[in-house]
């Protein structure tokens, strides 16, 4: 039997005091040796009884809960602040208002262990609402959907795959997506460790979900905030979608994954200028360079599917 590897858990809190317990309690509650499970909580500023109930957690368990107080500075500060202090050779992530079942550490290690090309293990989730009464048994099913496995880099283009409390990937890849840009603020940041770890390796995911995830009044994206946080929103994906078109191989991607991709911008734009009630909308940063780049791009010979990534590009 295979040496059994050190599991680090990376959770980010902001204002999250009261769902914490559930989400610790699930980490602390797997069916993994303690020894070779910690977490590590980076405290984004909060002002609720957050602080409070990290410090219990931390003092009744000093050996495997860190826990770091920041000022507020956003998802990406945090998950980077945790990143580097994460110790295992496996990381996984988990927000705050979600919690682990309990065989879900062990079931994406051992997934790990059996196929050395696998750089991270994501998988479906079981929706409950902000009282933890169970909205939907299986996330993909209510959505219609299972995300592909294996080199899907191409796949992640469009659209992501993988959510932030289901992902563990392999530390050895941090190098990949450590530090998050600014741009893989929140909606983006799992997309990020999803696009960024299958440039290097396989993805893959069981098939049952390890996962309860907290849809509740403070992350329901329609009932957040207003149009205009919406619309911030759509700008950040917007934004996620160009940068992988931009940093992506020919050779990653099929004519479908290219088409889903310029599809997924169209659909995004449109979405971000409904929002805001205006086609004139500036949805993002277009420099001279963009277009020179966009010229060379459409100007590019080679072959079909060549042909098109170019012209995905210089859409982009």
């Amino acid at each position: 039997m295979p040496r059994l590897p050190h599991v680090t858990c990376v959770m980010t809190a902001y204002q999250y005091g009261r769902f914490l317990p559930q989400s610790l309690d699930s980490v602390l509650a797997q069916d993994y040796p303690a020894e070779l499970l910690d977490v590590v909580v980076v405290d984004d500023g909060s002002t609720d009884d957050t602080p409070v109930v990290l410090a219990r957690y931390a003092a009744a368990h000093p050996q495997r809960i860190t826990v770091v107080r920041q000022r507020n500075a956003g998802t990406v500060a945090a998950i980077n602040r945790g990143l580097e202090l994460a110790r295992g050779e496996l990381i996984a992530i988990l927000d705050a208002d979600d919690a682990w079942l309990p065989h879900k550490t062990r079931t994406q290690v051992e997934m790990l262990q059996a196929n050395p090309r696998l750089g991270l293990v994501h998988s479906d989730m079981t929706a409950i609402d902000g009282d933890g009464e169970v909205v939907a048994e299986s996330w993909f099913r209510l959505h219609d959907t299972w995300p592909e496995s294996g080199r899907v880099r191409g796949v992640l283009i469009g659209r992501n795959i993988a959510t932030n409390s289901t992902i563990m990937m392999r530390a050895d890849l941090r190098h990949a997506y450590w530090p998050l840009p600014s741009e893989a603020e929140v909606p983006c940041q799992d997309w990020w460790f999803a696009a960024q770890v299958a440039a290097h390796a396989e993805i893959d995911l069981p098939a049952e979900p390890l996962v309860l995830y907290r849809r509740h009044g403070s992350n329901k994206s329609p009932d957040r905030d207003d149009a205009a946080h919406q619309a911030r929103n759509a700008r950040r994906l917007i934004r996620q979608i160009r940068h992988l078109l931009g940093h992506t191989l020919a050779q990653e991607v099929t004519a479908r994954d290219l088409l889903l991709a310029v599809f997924e911008l169209d659909r995004r734009a449109a979405e971000a200028q409904r929002l805001l009630g205006t086609r004139f909308a500036r949805l993002a940063e277009i420099t001279d360079d963009d277009r020179a780049a966009a010229e060379r791009e459409l100007a590019a010979g080679g072959r079909d599917v060549e042909r098109m990534f170019a012209a995905a590009r210089a859409i982009a």
